[in-house]
């Protein structure tokens, strides 16, 4: 992706929003998690951080509705370090830097591949005290116990996430799903 490509020349990220002024709290946290270990298909996904941060300077703080809301502030953590290994290594680590994020501030997390969901998950289930309800739209529901030899691929990151977070499954919302393996099946079966 080039520079010209977006013509994101002179342009600030998040659409210049800016950052909080100092001792107070964002309303929004960015954390990217540049991991693509997960992925089965099409590997690219640990580019993507760097990519929405580029093309995010291309959108004006206006919503779809005409409202400025350039008044909102936005902190950039940057992308997590990540060690060697799939989200199993790292998943602890990334579910504790976004639990730090303040209360009353919102976490926005760039992926990466879909594991980056379970960490997610685990810290806003902490967050939120126990009372995290999920819309998970996706065409896959991503229920797997193990798929393609991986309990830590894309199509295992929800469940990893129900486990770890001790989310109850009746709490989510699948939209979207269209193409399940057995094991989903038998999953949300099993949990209604």
């Amino acid at each position: 992706m080039s520079e010209q490509e977006f013509n994101t020349s002179g342009l600030q990220p998040w659409g210049g929003l800016k950052p909080p002024p100092a001792g107070r709290r964002p309303d929004v946290r960015i954390l990217g998690v540049p991991m693509d270990r997960g992925s089965v298909y099409r590997p690219g996904a640990a580019k993507a951080p760097a990519a929405l941060r580029k093309l995010s300077a291309i959108f004006a703080p206006v919503s779809e509705h005409a409202e400025l809301f350039d008044t909102v502030t936005v902190q950039d953590d940057g992308d997590l370090t990540l060690v060697d290994g799939d989200m199993g290594a790292n998943v602890d680590a990334v579910a504790a830097a976004i639990e730090s994020t303040p209360a009353g501030t919102l976490p926005i997390v760039l992926g990466g591949d879909h594991t980056t969901v379970s960490p997610t998950l685990v810290a806003q289930q902490r967050r939120l005290n126990g009372r995290l309800s999920i819309l998970y739209i996706d065409a896959h529901p991503d229920l797997n116990d193990s798929s393609r030899h991986s309990r830590w691929s894309n199509g295992c990151a929800l469940r990893r996430g129900l486990e770890l977070g001790q989310i109850d499954p009746r709490k989510v919302m699948l939209l979207g799903c269209r193409d399940y393996d057995w094991d989903e099946v038998e999953f949300i079966r099993n949990r209604q």
